[in-house]
């Protein structure tokens, strides 16, 4: 099982005054910058050359600690997760934000048919895209085929993309609804329907810790939370997408 490597601990880190005195100097506040833009972890920082006589270890603890003072924080249960903004996301959402928008929902000058019609390709790709990501093999050819003439999936992969497309369609019709037990349900067994060992598990929270979920390109596994934390943490998450 691979796991992501341990960075060194920043708590109780003291720092020498020359140190500090260098890590303000242009070339570190370059090369500061450089490893923020790029958002390195420890893995990858440890290999740079520093521009200067100060330990990697000593590079990683300020880089963390400006990580960590951050405003953009939040908490479900006792897991707490946080997350920067650096420029170059900034620039890219900003990007996003004035060229994709308008061309995801459909190109100018339309008739209402062919936006229709438009849309319809469009939920067909993604649900294709994001059905092969988890694993599903066959070509977008014949995926398309099945869809468009509502033929029965033949096997597991026809069966993933063609919940995937279900899914997107239902979550269409339900996206100004506020999220809850029971709508999560209904999506949950929308998009496991006849694609699960145990079909009993389609359409229901899980009832163990039982969970096998591995990306098989690298052999890091996903370890969720405990069952027992579920009936605190999902309504922290409803709230959450709520609000």
């Amino acid at each position: 099982m691979k796991r992501l490597e341990r960075a060194p601990t920043i708590a109780g880190r003291k720092f020498k005054d020359d140190v500090l005195v260098t890590m303000v100097s242009p070339q570190m506040t370059d090369f500061l910058t450089k490893v923020n833009e790029d958002y390195l972890y420890w893995d990858k920082l440890k290999y740079k050359k520093v521009p200067a006589d100060i330990s990697i270890e000593d590079i990683w603890a300020i880089v963390k600690t400006r990580r960590l003072n951050t405003p953009y924080r939040i908490a479900f249960g006792s897991h707490q997760f946080y997350w920067n903004q650096n420029s170059r996301i900034q620039e890219a959402l900003h990007f996003l934000d004035m060229n994709i928008g308008g061309s995801l929902e459909s190109p100018g000058n339309l008739s209402k048919g062919d936006k229709n019609k438009y849309l319809l390709s469009s939920i067909m790709e993604e649900a294709i895209a994001s059905s092969q990501i988890e694993g599903a093999v066959t070509s977008r050819k014949k995926a398309k085929e099945m869809l468009r003439k509502n033929i029965k999936p033949k096997d597991k992969s026809e069966q993933m993309i063609y919940n995937n497309f279900l899914t997107i369609r239902e979550i269409l019709k339900i996206k100004d609804e506020p999220l809850n037990f029971k709508t999560l349900l209904r999506i949950h067994l929308l998009i496991t329907r006849n694609t699960l060992s145990n079909h009993a598990d389609e359409g229901r929270i899980r009832l163990d810790n039982e969970v096998n979920v591995v990306d098989v390109s690298n052999g890091e596994v996903h370890i969720p939370p405990d069952v027992g934390s579920l009936p605190v943490l999902l309504p922290q998450l409803f709230d959450f997408f709520n609000d």
